[in-house]
């Protein structure tokens, strides 16, 4: 079971990154996350207001290759 999961995030993953690379290319702004938790606290903040995005992304993964390939 907890290979299956391991399977199931890398999918999550590349889905969102296709997704986000998708709506980057048609104009889109892009807005990526790690966690939730951490979206929540900078829209409770101020920092951040969803409605300037097009589309929101949450995924760790996904914000770890982002470092990587930007770093």
């Amino acid at each position: 079971a907890l290979r299956e999961w391991e399977a199931l995030r890398k999918v999550k993953t590349h889905l969102a990154t296709a997704l986000a690379v998708k709506a980057c290319g048609h104009g889109f702004k892009v807005l990526a996350y790690t966690t939730m938790s951490a979206l929540v606290a900078r829209l409770k903040e101020g920092q951040t207001r969803v409605t300037d995005f097009g589309l929101v992304v949450v995924d760790e993964e996904l914000m770890k290759q982002l470092a990587v390939h930007n770093g």
